[in-house]
C-alpha cells in the first residue's frame, strides 16, 4: 500500500471517529468464503479489527484466513428471470445496489433487483450468556438467511456470527 493510501485510510478512520459514526456497519459478512479451502498467508495478520477500520459501508469480515474489510451482503435470494436478455452489467456486487437490493444474474447480466426472503418455521434457540472463546471458522455452517441452511436448519445469530442451527419448533 503506497504512503497516500495509508494516510488517506488513516484519515477516513479519524473522520468517523470524530463524527461518533457506530461502530458496527449495517449488512452481514459475505457468505461466498464459507464454502472455500483457503491457503493462509503465514504470518498471519488481520487486516482489520472492527468496521470503523473500514472505507464506506465495508465491513471487518473472518475471510477464512483473517479478518478483512469486505462489502457487506444483503439478505435474501435473487429471484428467476424470465424474459428477454441484455448481456452488459449493472452492477458487480450488493454494494453498488441501493437499500436492501441485491445484485443478481439474470442469465447473462447482473442487475439490482428487490430480493426472495426465505423464512423457514420455527425459532432460533436461546444463546447462552456469557459463552466465550475463540470463534473456530467451520467451512459450510455459516449463513446470512434460512435459505443458505439445509434443511430442517435454520440461520441464528451465534456468538460468533451467523450460522446454521436446529430451530425450535412450533413458532415463528
Amino acid at each position: 500500500m503506497s504512503s497516500s493510501t495509508v494516510r488517506s485510510l488513516n484519515l477516513h478512520k479519524l473522520l468517523r471517529k470524530l463524527l461518533w459514526k457506530s461502530s458496527q456497519d449495517p449488512g452481514d459478512c459475505p457468505t461466498s468464503w464459507t464454502g472455500a479451502r483457503m491457503i493462509c498467508p503465514r504470518p498471519l495478520q488481520h487486516l482489520c479489527s472492527s468496521d470503523l477500520e473500514c472505507l464506506g459501508a465495508q465491513k471487518c469480515c473472518f475471510n477464512g484466513c483473517r479478518f478483512t474489510c469486505a462489502n457487506p451482503q444483503k439478505a435474501g435470494r435473487c429471484p428467476m428471470f424470465i424474459g428477454p436478455k441484455l448481456c452488459f452489467d449493472l452492477c458487480r456486487n450488493d454494494g453498488d445496489c441501493p437499500r436492501n437490493m441485491k445484485c443478481c444474474q439474470n442469465g447473462c447480466i447482473s442487475v439490482c433487483i428487490e430480493p426472495i426472503i426465505v423464512q423457514k418455521p420455527g425459532v432460533c434457540p436461546r444463546e447462552e450468556p456469557g459463552l466465550v472463546g475463540i470463534c473456530v471458522f467451520i467451512p459450510g455452517e455459516s449463513c446470512l438467511t434460512d435459505d443458505g441452511c439445509s434443511s430442517g436448519l435454520k440461520c441464528c445469530r451465534s456468538e460468533c456470527g451467523k450460522k446454521c442451527v436446529k430451530p425450535v419448533l412450533g413458532k415463528m
